[in-house]
């Protein structure tokens, strides 16, 4: 991390982030339900692409969800 405390991602990680619409809106971000940072990706398959994301109730979140 630097010193405003951000992560610095490798060219890689960003185009893996980027290489997916949910994944790409929702990586990092809060939900925008409740505002905690609890989000869970849900994959189409194992090697798939991001077919859901929710909050994560379990880890204090508000069950909100957005998909394909």
């Amino acid at each position: 991390m630097n010193s405003s405390h951000t992560i610095q991602r490798t060219k890689t990680a960003i185009k893996w982030i980027q290489s997916d619409p949910l994944r790409a809106k929702w990586y990092g971000a809060d939900c925008p339900d409740c505002g905690t940072h609890s989000l869970s990706f849900l994959l189409s398959s194992p090697n798939g692409g991001v077919a859901k994301v929710e909050c994560m109730i379990d880890l204090g979140g508000c069950g909100w969800e957005d998909s394909k």
